[in-house]
């Protein structure tokens, strides 16, 4: 019991690796780096804009992975 009479509250679990939603969303990051890298549809304004975004997908990706 807490000092204030309270039970104490649930333990959170850490984070699990093996998650399939986890691994999802940092392959569906993955992906969509890729996609952008590749600049489908070659729109020469969007070219910096996926530039930048396939650059911040992958650092984060490998940085979470």
């Amino acid at each position: 019991m807490a000092q204030d009479g309270r039970p104490p509250g649930p333990a959170l679990r850490p984070p699990v690796l093996d998650d399939p939603a986890w691994f999802g969303a940092i392959m569906g990051s993955a992906a969509t780096a890729t996609v952008a890298a590749l600049h489908p549809g070659e729109i020469g304004s969007l070219s910096g804009f996926a530039d930048a975004t396939a650059a911040i997908l992958l650092i984060a990706s490998i940085t979470v992975f």
